[in-house]
């Protein structure tokens, strides 16, 4: 079953990462670890609307003023994405 955040739900950061432009690729760089990660597609521009302490919803709005889909698509594919970034440690959702 996939999993889909309620619009309401925060997202904070659980490291000191930095997103980097490396000849039109995007990586994100954990200082915790010296690790980086590719971000590759939508996933590098979704990455660059995340703040710390922002709402779903913002993030949304955001991606929905870019891209041309319709919001549960949107909605899928974020939460998708958010989770993944929890799986790695990388955030914290909470529903507020």
């Amino acid at each position: 079953m996939l999993n889909i955040l309620d619009e309401q739900t925060r997202v904070s950061f659980t490291k000191k990462i930095e997103i980097v432009d490396l000849i039109g690729e995007k990586i994100l760089y954990d200082f915790d670890t010296g690790n980086y990660h590719f971000l590759m597609g939508s996933a590098s521009d979704t990455m660059e609307y995340i703040k710390d302490n922002i709402s779903v919803a913002e993030i949304l709005d955001a991606v929905a003023e870019d891209f041309d889909v319709p919001r549960e698509i949107c909605l899928r594919d974020t939460s998708a994405f958010l989770f993944r970034l929890e799986e790695k440690g990388f955030l914290k959702l909470e529903l507020s």
